[in-house]
């Protein structure tokens, strides 16, 4: 289920050209398949696994098309590839979201982070909104958004606006699978007996090269594949487990994090 949450338009250099893209006072413009703007949803009281392999909610790209996340079917074990959707949004929506962008001053900040409800509530998540333009990479991060019904601070309030427009956007676009250039694969050990109901082991899907896969803090590994290797993963699910790839170590098993990588993310996470 999508979120849906409860303008004054300030000169800062954004506009829209005829061709719908924004245009940065230096006159750069984004291209077409280049991020424009992004929103996630981090932290929070969330498994490792889910922390870890979950992506941007929304991934809006120079032309105006809009990557989501898709429905997910209500069904045990789930899928192990996520839903991502890709559609066009309307001129007018990309407007609305342009608006808000410009009232929350989004381009003037370069990475400000509010946690002034970390004191009224605990283990939320932090909600990350993400824009490029021609000056670069512009992060605003405001943790347990939401939790004031009417916030006080312009910057979160229209936060929660644009939260809505781009929910509305989605709700209205015409979307088909979205596939990307490329896929992250994290490994990590899998801990405990799997279920005998929904037992699912099976051999090594990739190369025989986990010794040069980056390794993670958290013990997990990273390595970036091309989107054929999807195919390796259509029918595996999020409890499927795999065989070390050397069959002569007496290793433990692997689960397995599978996604396409959408633009403006970095290869692996850190």
């Amino acid at each position: 289920m999508r979120r849906l949450l409860p303008s004054r338009i300030i000169a800062l250099g954004l506009i829209v050209g005829a061709c719908g893209l924004p245009v940065g006072q230096t006159g750069n413009s984004v291209g077409p398949d280049d991020p424009l703007l992004q929103l996630r949803s981090e932290g929070g009281f969330v498994p490792l696994e889910w922390a870890l392999g979950h992506g941007p909610t929304y991934t809006l790209l120079g032309d105006g098309r809009l990557i989501l996340e898709g429905p997910v079917i209500e069904i045990y074990p789930g899928p192990l590839l996520p839903n991502y959707q890709i559609g066009k949004i309307s001129s007018g929506d990309l407007k609305t979201i342009l608006d808000i962008v410009a009232e929350m001053g989004l381009p003037s900040i370069v990475d400000e982070y509010d946690d002034s409800a970390a004191n009224h509530v605990a283990d939320a998540n932090t909600e990350v909104v993400t824009l490029w333009d021609a000056a670069g990479r512009h992060v605003y991060s405001v943790y347990a958004l939401g939790i004031d019904h009417y916030p006080s601070n312009s910057k979160k309030a229209a936060f929660v606006k644009l939260l809505a427009a781009v929910d509305q956007a989605a709700s209205k676009a015409d979307t088909k699978p979205y596939q990307g250039e490329k896929v992250r694969v994290l490994a990590g050990v899998a801990m405990g007996a799997p279920d005998s109901q929904f037992e699912d082991v099976r051999p090594w899907p990739l190369e025989d090269n986990l010794e040069q896969w980056t390794e993670l803090q958290n013990g997990w590994l990273c390595t970036i594949v091309g989107p054929e290797k999807l195919a390796l993963f259509q029918d595996a699910t999020q409890v499927t487990e795999w065989l070390h790839p050397d069959p002569m170590m007496d290793a433990p098993t692997y689960r397995l994090l599978v996604r396409p990588l959408l633009p403006g993310e970095q290869d692996c996470p850190v």
